[in-house]
């Protein structure tokens, strides 16, 4: 009788590890345990993100329908203390997903250059790794860079940038976006 329980136990724990194992290796696509975002749809990221507040829809004359979902942002709290009114939401083209978006409607977002790997980390649910080739490099032309706005791009991990775009100085951003870029492919050669 023990014997026939402790084989049960031993095949119902090897089922859900063997479980975690699937859901983890199929994870590794985004990441070393991530989710995907980009191309995905939005019921895919609502499971991330829970059920959007707002969705906006728009359709090209080409027929693309392209539509914005705004989320809670209440998970950036931690990354952007200081932002009492954030804004965050998805572009989806065609039903996938394009492009995530950060903005404070109140003031700015600060520190974003050092807060970059943060702001990754919330969204697809791991760290960029510091070892890759591609990570920070400034794909963005470094010379728009001296006016009121500068448009700022850095790779985060191949095929993913953050945008943002600086006031004044580069700490200072009015929004943070994460979006597929080819510039971050490992085999691109960086901007000179």
């Amino acid at each position: 009788m023990l014997r026939g329980s402790l084989i049960k136990i031993g095949l119902t724990i090897g089922i859900l590890f063997n479980a975690g194992l699937t859901e983890t290796a199929s994870a590794t696509s985004a990441g070393p345990i991530g989710r995907t975002i980009f191309a995905e749809s939005p019921q895919t990221v609502e499971r991330y993100f829970g059920r959007y507040w707002t969705r906006l829809t728009q359709t090209d004359a080409q027929g693309n329908t392209t539509r914005i979902y705004t989320y809670n942002p209440a998970r950036f709290r931690g990354v952007f203390p200081e932002s009492k009114r954030m804004k965050f939401y998805i572009t989806f083209v065609n039903d996938r997903a394009q492009s995530v978006h950060l903005e404070d409607m109140s003031t700015y977002l600060n520190r974003v250059p050092d807060r970059m790997d943060s702001f990754y980390e919330v969204v697809f649910g791991y760290r960029p790794s510091l070892t890759n080739p591609v990570y920070h490099r400034l794909v963005s032309d470094p010379g728009g860079a001296n006016g009121t706005l500068q448009g700022l791009a850095y790779c985060m991990e191949p095929g993913t940038a953050l945008a943002f775009e600086a006031v004044s100085v580069a700490e200072i951003a009015t929004f943070a976006m994460l979006s597929r870029d080819a510039r971050c492919n490992a085999s691109t050669p960086a901007p000179q």
